[in-house]
């Protein structure tokens, strides 16, 4: 699980079906943060989301606007509080491939 941010985004896509439905393009959506539902934090909108870690993450996502006939499309950038680094090697989340001590046998602490 992990927070996203939505920063810059519009008060008027603060609505908490809204939010799911674009927090539900990076991965499934839980609920929304007590100041984004109050609107206490016009700055930014945060959902916590259940990502895949094996997955890209994407930096931005297109929202399309239907205003009578014409479609807009518009950026929003995603920021990401924290996601932890994860292991293909071993499947465990703390540290990735760089870290593992079964691909580097050298980051073993040596014993006395």
């Amino acid at each position: 699980m992990s927070w996203i941010s939505f920063p810059g985004l519009p008060p008027n896509y603060f609505g908490e079906s809204t939010l799911l439905s674009h927090a539900s393009a990076i991965g499934k959506p839980i609920s929304i943060d007590a100041a984004t539902r109050n609107k206490t934090r016009p700055s930014c909108a945060k959902v916590k989301v259940e990502i895949d870690l094996l997955k890209v993450h994407p930096k931005r996502i297109q929202i399309h606007v239907v205003k009578g006939e014409e479609i807009m499309s518009k950026w929003f950038t995603t920021r990401y509080d924290y996601l932890p680094n994860y292991c293909k090697t071993c499947k465990l989340k703390g540290h990735n491939e760089v870290g593992c001590r079964k691909l580097n046998p050298d980051l073993k602490p040596k014993k006395k």
